[in-house]
């Protein structure tokens, strides 16, 4: 629904002037519980938030969706393109900084706590496998996952490369045996 709104400018740069006008906008959607995700959110369509709605989208039509996109991106100029890069990377950053927070921010074995040497292991194994199950390799994929999951920490840990790789190659880790 269009709404307009009756503004008036007064700015004063060396005298005064006036200006009347029209302002053209859409009126703000209201927020509603969504009922996918139950959050508080801005209503897009059939009870759903933007988020959840465009999710459902792409289940419906996915095909479609990823059409749209690729056209969108096509069109972008070069530096268009770094933009949306530079902002996939830093949500991709902020995401996995809320992965390590929520599962303590430290290797779970030895302690270690510089973020470029942690990642997520599976308690029981299996990490391969339920990537795959899951969706993508790892990173951003399973990163989100875990999230909607509300990072369930019994199956899940943070452990540092050295220790996870150990524990994978040779069924133990060091700090174990000391």
């Amino acid at each position: 629904m269009l709404i307009a709104v009756h503004y008036r400018l007064t700015t004063v740069v060396g005298g005064e002037s006036e200006m009347d006008g029209i302002f053209m906008g859409r009126k703000k959607a209201e927020p509603i519980n969504c009922l996918q995700c139950k959050e508080t959110r801005p209503h897009k369509a059939k009870g759903l938030c933007l988020s959840c709605y465009r999710i459902q989208l792409y289940k419906d039509s996915p095909e479609k969706q990823r059409s749209y996109s690729r056209e969108y991106y096509r069109s972008l100029t070069p530096e268009g393109k770094k933009h949306v890069y530079e902002g996939h990377q830093s949500q991709n950053r902020r995401l996995r900084r809320e992965i390590l927070e929520a599962y303590g921010g430290k290797c779970a074995c030895c302690g270690e706590n510089a973020n470029e040497f942690l990642g997520i292991d599976h308690v029981n194994g299996g990490g391969y496998k339920h990537r795959k199950e899951v969706g993508g390799a790892g990173g951003s994929h399973f990163y989100t996952w875990l999230k909607h999951q509300g990072f369930p920490q019994e199956e899940f840990r943070l452990l540092c490369h050295n220790c996870n790789f150990s524990r994978g190659k040779y069924g133990y880790c060091p700090h174990e045996l000391k």
